[in-house]
């Protein structure tokens, strides 16, 4: 009984249908609504990148869609970035629509990794995409979908080439810094001037400069990035010593508005100008009563491939013991950049007559310390070099002997006095020999000159001879002076001969 009215029930509904003219229409499923991205827009302000899909979304089915609306995802890989919805829209059956949709990603919300990764890598940004409506009153339909975005990297093969230095002023070294990258960005003009700094290995800032960048989007850039390098603690180590110089070089630049930081090392290599400053063998000569000579080879290369060396070097010859000045002197110096320098420094060394005995009759250790100072492109620099000599005595064992008295002739007796020494220096000894008899303060005879020419390292020996008046001598004791007259100096020493 029950089944013969629910059967009588549908009859009667569907001949009312029939009757109102309205035909039965399958139900609408997911494949009445479609839709397909027909390109992108990028933009990026105030630190902001807005990716804007434009999508068509096409109605196939007889019903309209209702509040269709549609989100969107941008990933990379499986990390979600950003998300977008659009303002919901009605589709009437078989029509289509257009609809506005903006993805926005703060990009100071990306970690340091993955900014740095779509700043200098091309890749592939994933766009999800979800579109729902309400089909009539009663149902609704859902589709998915995914689309590619290629992204082209801003600083794509970012390099830094070789620094090259030059001397700035005298506490500065202006570096210059090669910077080379590909702009692969269809969306993003590069404009701006980052701010690049150097830091040492303690992370402490040495330098600062900056770089003009214009790379508008799809094009080649090359700049070059210029930095003052402050060297006013080192100095006299760049200046004497060949030295590797390792910095860090930290790029900050508000890109868009947003803050961007990255660093690079670099490695500077510096050749010395006074690379290898030694000094030589040094020579002395007693150059008068009052100086002594020293002359000093210096040398050194000029490893710099920045500078050519045209300077003058102030010398001063200190005593080792008390680090008095003793001398001065001066050295011009002019060398090009990559050869060698060799140079003789004179210096005059005053001496006191004291002073003047001992190196004509002894040997003697001459410790100095020489101090050159000299101003290279503006920089001040000195150093001390340890001068050693040892001084072998023109005169050394000076003696002259026991003077004899024999009879000459029946007028003179002759006075003769054994004489010897041996020449230490580097120097031929010249000069001549005179010999002198007193009687108290009386002159009573001079004998002939005797002259000298002793070549360095060979002996003298001989005796000097007066002739004394018969007249002139008594029992007792006669005063013998030795004079010897040098390049040195006029020195005398006696000795008493007994009758």
């Amino acid at each position: 009984m029950k089944y013969s009215s629910l059967i009588f029930i549908l009859a009667s509904l569907t001949l009312l249908l029939i009757a109102a003219g309205v035909a039965v229409q399958p139900i609408l499923t997911a494949s009445s609504l479609s839709f397909s991205v027909e390109g992108f827009s990028m933009d990026v302000e105030d630190g902001v990148m807005t990716v804007e899909p434009r999508i068509t979304l096409m109605n196939r089915g007889p019903l309209p869609l209702r509040g269709v609306k549609v989100e969107a995802y941008v990933k990379h890989g499986e990390l979600m970035l950003a998300a977008g919805q659009s303002t919901p829209i009605d589709i009437p059956p078989n029509s289509q629509g257009t609809i506005s949709l903006s993805v926005e990603l703060a990009l100071t919300n990306l970690s340091p990794e993955l900014r740095n990764l779509l700043l200098f890598n091309d890749t592939v940004l994933d766009l999800s995409l979800r579109a729902e409506a309400g089909v009539g009153d009663l149902l609704s339909a859902k589709v998915e979908g995914e689309a590619s975005i290629p992204w082209g990297a801003p600083l794509y093969g970012f390099s830094f080439g070789s620094p090259s230095m030059e001397v700035y002023n005298e506490t500065h070294v202006k570096v210059s810094v090669p910077i080379n990258f590909e702009n692969h960005s269809p969306y993003i003009d590069l404009v701006g001037e980052p701010l690049i700094t150097l830091l040492d290995e303690e992370g402490v800032e040495v330098g600062r400069g900056f770089l003009s960048i214009n790379a508008p989007r799809g094009e080649a850039f090359e700049g070059e990035a210029v930095l003052y390098l402050d060297i006013s603690d080192m100095v006299e180590e760049l200046l004497f010593e060949d030295t590797e110089l390792s910095y860090t070089v930290n790029v900050e630049w508000t890109w868009a508005g947003a803050p961007l930081a990255f660093s690079h090392p670099v490695s500077l290599e510096w050749g010395a100008p006074l690379y290898g400053l030694t000094v030589g063998s040094p020579s002395a000569s007693i150059y008068n009563s009052s100086c002594l000579l020293i002359q000093v080879p210096l040398g050194f290369e000029n490893h710099s491939p920045y500078i050519d060396l045209e300077t003058t070097a102030s010398l001063t010859l200190l005593n080792a013991s008390t680090l008095q000045p003793v001398g001065m002197g001066v050295l011009p110096i002019t060398v090009s950049s990559g050869e060698a320098f060799e140079g003789l420094a004179t210096l005059y060394v005053n001496i006191d007559e004291e002073f003047l005995k001992t190196l004509v009759f002894n040997d003697v250790e001459l410790q100095y310390i020489l101090v050159a100072e000299v101003e290279v492109e503006g920089f001040q620099a000195s150093m001390n070099l340890p001068v050693s000599y040892s001084w072998g005595a023109p005169l050394s064992d000076f003696q002259a002997g026991t003077p004899s008295l024999t009879t000459h002739n029946s007028t003179h007796f002759k006075v003769s006095t054994p004489l010897s020494f041996r020449n230490r220096s580097p120097i031929r000894v010249e000069g001549s020999l005179t010999m002198r008899v007193y009687d108290g303060e009386n002159l009573i005879a001079q004998g002939a000159p005797v002259e000298l020419g002793v070549e360095p390292g060979e002996s003298f020996s001989g005796e000097l001879e007066a002739y004394v008046a018969i007249s002139d001598i008594h029992p007792g004791t006669f005063k013998v002076v030795v004079e010897a007259s040098t390049g040195y100096g006029f020195f005398t020493q006696e000795v008493v001969l007994n009758v």
